[in-house]
Protein backbone atom coordinates (compact mmCIF):
# COMPACT_ATOMS: atom_id res chain seq x y z
CA UNK A 1 0.00 0.00 0.00
CA UNK A 2 1.49 3.29 -1.00
CA UNK A 3 0.57 6.68 0.38
CA UNK A 4 -0.65 9.33 -2.01
CA UNK A 5 -0.61 13.08 -1.52
CA UNK A 6 -3.33 13.31 -4.15
CA UNK A 7 -6.12 12.10 -1.89
CA UNK A 8 -7.14 9.81 0.94
CA UNK A 9 -7.09 6.14 0.01
CA UNK A 10 -9.48 3.50 1.34
CA UNK A 11 -8.27 -0.10 1.00
CA UNK A 12 -9.92 -3.50 0.74
CA UNK A 13 -8.89 -6.37 3.00
CA UNK A 14 -6.50 -7.46 0.23
CA UNK A 15 -4.65 -4.13 0.38
CA UNK A 16 -5.98 -2.86 -2.93
CA UNK A 17 -7.28 0.73 -3.12
CA UNK A 18 -11.05 0.77 -3.48
CA UNK A 19 -11.62 4.51 -3.27
CA UNK A 20 -9.38 7.55 -3.50
CA UNK A 21 -11.18 10.53 -2.01
CA UNK A 22 -9.94 13.68 -3.75
CA UNK A 23 -12.17 16.22 -2.03
CA UNK A 24 -15.26 16.67 0.08
CA UNK A 25 -17.39 19.78 0.06
CA UNK A 26 -20.88 21.09 0.66
CA UNK A 27 -23.32 21.47 -2.21
CA UNK A 28 -26.70 22.85 -1.14
CA UNK A 29 -27.97 20.52 1.62
CA UNK A 30 -25.59 17.63 0.94
CA UNK A 31 -21.92 16.80 1.18
CA UNK A 32 -20.25 15.75 -2.04
CA UNK A 33 -17.25 13.46 -2.02
CA UNK A 34 -15.25 13.56 -5.26
CA UNK A 35 -12.97 10.65 -5.91
CA UNK A 36 -11.95 7.65 -7.96
CA UNK A 37 -13.54 4.22 -7.47
CA UNK A 38 -11.43 1.11 -8.05
CA UNK A 39 -8.72 3.26 -9.63
CA UNK A 40 -10.80 3.72 -12.76
CA UNK A 41 -14.07 5.61 -12.30
CA UNK A 42 -14.18 9.30 -11.45
CA UNK A 43 -17.13 9.68 -9.13
CA UNK A 44 -19.18 12.22 -7.23
CA UNK A 45 -20.78 10.63 -4.20
CA UNK A 46 -23.59 12.58 -2.56
CA UNK A 47 -24.10 12.26 1.19
CA UNK A 48 -27.55 13.49 2.15
CA UNK A 49 -28.30 14.81 5.66
CA UNK A 50 -30.05 11.66 6.92
CA UNK A 51 -27.13 9.51 5.75
CA UNK A 52 -24.62 11.87 7.40
CA UNK A 53 -26.47 11.41 10.71
CA UNK A 54 -26.06 7.62 10.29
CA UNK A 55 -22.34 8.03 9.51
CA UNK A 56 -21.83 10.25 12.55
CA UNK A 57 -23.60 7.62 14.67
CA UNK A 58 -21.07 5.06 13.41
CA UNK A 59 -18.11 7.36 14.11
CA UNK A 60 -19.07 8.87 17.47
CA UNK A 61 -18.37 5.75 19.53
CA UNK A 62 -15.82 5.47 22.36
CA UNK A 63 -13.49 3.17 20.39
CA UNK A 64 -13.38 5.47 17.37
CA UNK A 65 -13.02 8.63 19.46
CA UNK A 66 -10.16 6.97 21.38
CA UNK A 67 -8.50 6.03 18.12
CA UNK A 68 -8.74 9.61 16.81
CA UNK A 69 -7.33 11.00 20.06
CA UNK A 70 -4.42 8.54 19.94
CA UNK A 71 -3.66 9.29 16.29
CA UNK A 72 -0.71 11.62 17.02
CA UNK A 73 1.01 8.82 18.97
CA UNK A 74 0.23 6.26 16.28
CA UNK A 75 1.71 8.52 13.60
CA UNK A 76 4.84 9.26 15.68
CA UNK A 77 5.42 5.53 16.26
CA UNK A 78 4.82 4.80 12.58
CA UNK A 79 7.33 7.49 11.58
CA UNK A 80 9.94 6.14 14.02
CA UNK A 81 9.41 2.58 12.76
CA UNK A 82 9.77 3.71 9.14
CA UNK A 83 12.95 5.61 10.04
CA UNK A 84 14.52 2.46 11.52
CA UNK A 85 14.18 0.50 8.29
Amino acid sequence: MEDSNEGANFYSDTGQPVLTMKSIYREKNSLVMRGVLMGAWDSKIYIHPDELVKILGMILKPGIIGYVLSLPLILIRRKKTAGNR
